[in-house]
């Protein structure tokens, strides 16, 4: 203030520097104060960089007067809410105020509403070199592309003097399982990154499925060992499944392992998945024909398939005669797993044609299309039987292979002749 003769004198542009007496006729007086600058700061930090939804953010306001220590602010006001996915708790804001020695006043600390955040901080008199700490926390509840806040300093006429921002990268987890086999550990990843999951099956096992976030996504050659996730703006969740993979196996076998001309063999075929459990054999085919020396009794075809133990329902098999003269004819399975047994019988009638039998089935599925072969064999014998009158003879035998000699010996009777 500038005061002349004890009274004050309006400060102007023109005397804020300078004063100038006019028509002086006595003792004239002039007094000229100053008072301190008031500087004020206001800077608003988090505790780190980066967040994960639900993560508490420490927050801390510093508020400043950087002017000459008998300077003086008068009932200036911090002010800060809720803002950008940030739920500030009232109950934990706390100030620590830095006065000067002697100072009486303190800081006012007042909640405006709960719900949405708000309150304020009024200090009364806010000296120069003096500072207040007001720190408080706030949940990171609402996922935004950036955590911002902004903190304002408001002055005792109610205009904004201030305003600090900060401002933190939300993280994300990518969460990560697999079944039957291996996968990258979890790991986290800021907001608009990516991540490569890499994942390898057990042995046995073969890719089922990959689903993320829920949704299955469509397996091709270039995620079936990995998967890249890009411009990740949420918790994600990746899921391998593994399958067994499927190891179908046909064998075949007869009643007995010798026969003679116009017997029945009883033959029966059988296929199992040898695969790790969850394998499942689709599509599968069983054919089968005639060859030299027996003839499939086509009418005797029978296929039967155990119940799963592992799926709600079983598939049944559906046996198709191609042609009963050449005894073709196949057997469809729409699938199989481990837990089950196809089992197909049928009567083959001896012809003889040949000693060694020989039988070969097939099988085909859609993981093996070029199929699966099985073959039994046995063999053909033929009976030699010896009658004598009048004298002794080799027994007759039932034993003869295809091909084979054997030697009949025979002697008369005393008094008898051929």
């Amino acid at each position: 203030k500038i005061e002349v003769n004890g009274k004050d004198v309006p400060v102007t542009d023109t005397n804020k520097g300078s004063f100038t007496f006019t028509d002086v006729k006595d003792n004239s007086t002039i007094k000229v104060t100053y008072k301190g600058t008031s500087v004020p700061e206001l800077e608003k930090s988090f505790d780190k960089k980066e967040y994960k939804l639900g993560d508490t953010v420490k927050n801390t306001i510093v508020v400043k007067n950087d002017g000459v220590k008998d300077s003086v602010m008068k009932n200036i006001v911090v002010k800060d809410n809720n803002q950008s996915g940030l739920t500030i708790d009232t109950n934990t804001i706390k100030v620590a105020y830095n006065k000067i020695a002697g100072k009486e006043s303190e800081p006012i600390v007042k909640v405006v509403n709960a719900e949405t955040g708000e309150f304020t901080v009024t200090i009364p008199e806010f000296n120069g070199t003096e500072n207040a700490v007001i720190t408080f926390d706030a949940k990171f509840t609402k996922n935004v592309e950036k955590i911002n806040n902004k903190a304002e300093l408001i002055n005792e006429d109610g205009t904004t003097i201030k305003t600090t921002e900060t401002s933190s990268v939300p993280k994300y987890t990518v969460t990560t399982e697999v079944v039957n086999g291996k996968i990258s550990t979890p790991t986290e990843v800021t907001r608009g990154g990516e991540t490569t999951v890499t994942y390898t099956p057990n042995d046995g096992y073969e890719i089922d499925k990959i689903e993320v976030n829920g949704n299955e996504v469509p397996i091709t050659n270039e995620n079936k060992d990995k998967t890249v996730i890009t411009n990740i703006t949420d918790n994600t969740t990746i899921k391998v499944t593994y399958k067994g993979t499927p190891m179908p196996k046909i064998t075949k076998s007869f009643d007995k392992s010798e026969y003679h001309t116009g017997d029945v063999v009883k033959a029966t075929i059988k296929v199992i998945d040898e695969g790790k459990a969850t394998a499942v054999s689709k599509n599968l085919k069983v054919t089968d024909l005639n060859a030299k020396g027996f003839k499939i009794k086509t009418d005797t075809i029978k296929a039967v398939v155990t119940d799963s133990t592992e799926r709600e329902t079983s598939d049944k098999p559906v046996v198709n005669v191609v042609n009963p003269e050449t005894g073709e004819f196949n057997v469809t399975l729409a699938s199989l797993d481990t837990t089950q047994e196809f089992t197909i019988t049928f009567d083959m009638e001896i012809t003889g044609e040949v000693g060694d039998i020989a039988n070969t089935a097939k099988l085909t599925t859609e993981e093996y299309p070029d199929g699966k072969e099985t073959t039994t064999n046995s063999k053909l014998l033929f009976n030699v039987i010896t009658k004598i009158i009048g004298g002794t003879i080799t027994p007759s035998v039932s034993n003869i292979p295809f091909g084979g000699d054997f030697n009949v010996e025979y002697t008369p009777e005393k008094g008898y002749y051929l």
